[in-house]
């Protein structure tokens, strides 16, 4: 199974640089790809979010949830829900 974590964020967004590294250090302790974009400059098929930082979290190519926040309990919660138990 494939987990990634797909975070958009911009440049001027001070909770995206609070939960940034955050998010990162979860993915790499449970082998999960992060992906970050920057919100402005995203592929056309996906739209751009009403706010920021917003994560997409896919399990093998499929979306299964997108959620904008910076609350690392909320953050977790939802990882658990799509990608298991975290360490």
């Amino acid at each position: 199974m494939e987990k990634q974590l797909v975070m958009i964020s911009g440049e001027y967004c001070g909770y995206c640089k609070y939960i940034e590294p955050l998010a990162i250090q979860i993915c790499n302790d449970n082998d999960i790809v992060f992906i970050k974009l920057q919100s402005g400059n995203l592929p056309n098929a996906i739209p751009e979010p009403k706010s920021l930082p917003t994560f997409i979290f896919r399990v093998d190519s499929e979306m299964k949830e997108t959620w904008s926040g910076s609350k690392l309990d909320k953050l977790k919660e939802k990882m658990v829900n799509y990608f298991g138990s975290l360490k």
